[in-house]
C-alpha cells in the first residue's frame, strides 16, 4: 500500500505543473519507475483513478514505464540487469561469480511527460 503516498505527490506534481501552465484538463500522465520502487503497476493506476478524482487530472491516461534495476560489479566492471521479484535478486556477477554489485539505476521515480489541454 506503499503506493498510495506516492501517487498523491504524483498528483500534486501534475496539478501544481498543470494549473502553472493554465491547464483546462490533464489528459496524459507518464512516469518512470524503477523496478526496486516494487510498486504494482495495477494498483499505482487505481490510486490515480481515485486521487485524481474531482480534479482536472480525473480521467488522465496514465502510461507507467517499469525499467529494470542495473547493477555493475565492482570486480570485473559487468553491467548486470538485476531482476528483482519482491525482495529477490542477483546475488553474484554471472560474468565473474563477484558478490559486490552496485546500483546504477532502476531505483528511478520520474514524471516523464504529462500532457495537457
Amino acid at each position: 500500500m506503499h503506493e498510495l503516498p506516492i501517487i498523491k505527490n504524483v498528483l500534486k506534481i501534475v496539478l501544481d505543473s498543470a494549473h502553472a501552465e493554465n491547464a483546462k484538463q490533464v489528459k496524459t500522465v507518464a512516469l518512470a519507475v524503477g523496478e526496486m520502487h516494487d510498486l504494482i503497476p495495477e494498483l499505482v493506476e487505481k490510486y490515480f483513478a481515485y486521487v485524481s478524482r474531482g480534479t482536472i487530472a480525473e480521467g488522465a491516461e496514465l502510461v507507467i514505464k517499469m525499467l529494470p534495476v542495473i547493477c555493475v560489479c565492482n570486480s570485473c566492471g559487468e553491467h548486470i540487469i538485476v531482476h528483482m521479484r519482491r525482495g529477490e535478486r542477483t546475488e553474484a556477477c554471472p560474468a565473474c561469480g563477484g558478490e559486490s554489485l552496485a546500483v546504477i539505476s532502476g531505483d528511478e521515480l520520474a514524471i516523464d511527460n504529462i500532457e495537457i489541454y
